[in-house]
């Protein structure tokens, strides 16, 4: 479910960049046909517009999460289906109303997902500059990666992989007055230096979640030892233990 609502958050972070440099992107596809898009009028409406709306979708979010009514509504409409489908929406649910009394965070992860986006652009234009040698704006390298990123959504190829430089290549012709050059190179080296990048920590959470696999005899003890007020603990590792107090702490085993 983590994984869920950090694509979830980076899906929104590229559309509000996207609704931010809106009209940069409409001028360097059809410059001819959108010089009002110039005029401090428009650009004075605009983000104004922009800024109403993202107030108003914060404030409805802050009063949905806020609401107990409608979080048990949803939650039983869905947990009488018994589909997949129901059984995916539910939980999704229950993960959105568990940030009720933590609502900062999602306005911190928000803005850490604008960051990241920022931060991808920066290195696709370090990456740009030594591959091409031509200097290329950050916000088109900004504009690129997020339609390259939007377009690996779709499952047609394993990780995105071809659709998404594919996608790359073609939003920074367009924006780069359609000078054809090995944009999706940029890319595909942005992609090997990740995966190259990423082997440490997956070594790292293989190595801890190993160290803290707790082994049979180590949960036997543990239980032992917290059976001081002679109460009958229970757990299970392919049969379960009944732990007694009444003679001293014994194990019995059952079969589950």
């Amino acid at each position: 479910m983590s994984v869920i609502f950090d694509k979830g958050f980076g899906l929104i972070s590229c559309c509000l960049v996207i609704l931010f440099f809106l009209p940069q992107i409409l001028l360097k596809i059809n410059e001819s046909g959108w010089g009002f898009i110039y005029s401090e009028w428009f650009i004075l409406i605009y983000y104004s517009a922009v800024l109403i709306l993202c107030l108003c979708l914060s404030i409805l979010l802050y009063f949905l999460i806020q609401n107990k009514v409608l979080y048990k509504r949803a939650t039983s409409f869905f947990a009488k289906k018994k589909n997949k489908i129901s059984l995916f929406l539910y939980k999704i649910i229950k993960g959105i109303f568990s940030y009720r009394k933590s609502k900062k965070i999602l306005f911190i992860n928000m803005f850490i997902a604008v960051f990241v986006q920022i931060l991808v652009a920066f290195c696709l234009l370090l990456l740009g500059n030594n591959i091409l040698k031509i200097n290329i704006d950050l916000i088109y390298y900004l504009l690129s990666s997020i339609s390259a990123q939007i377009s690996g959504i779709i499952p047609i190829s394993p990780g995105g992989l071809g659709v998404e430089e594919g996608a790359f290549a073609n939003m920074l012709y367009l924006l780069n007055d359609r000078r054809l050059l090995q944009y999706a190179t940029i890319y595909f080296v942005f992609r090997i230096f990740s995966l190259i990048i990423s082997i440490p920590a997956i070594i790292i959470f293989f190595t801890r979640k190993i160290n803290q696999n707790p082994s049979l005899e180590s949960l036997r003890s543990r239980y032992l030892s917290q059976d001081s007020a002679g109460s009958a603990l229970r757990f299970r590792s392919g049969s379960v233990w009944k732990i007694h107090s009444k003679c001293g702490s014994r194990l019995e085993p059952t079969e589950s």
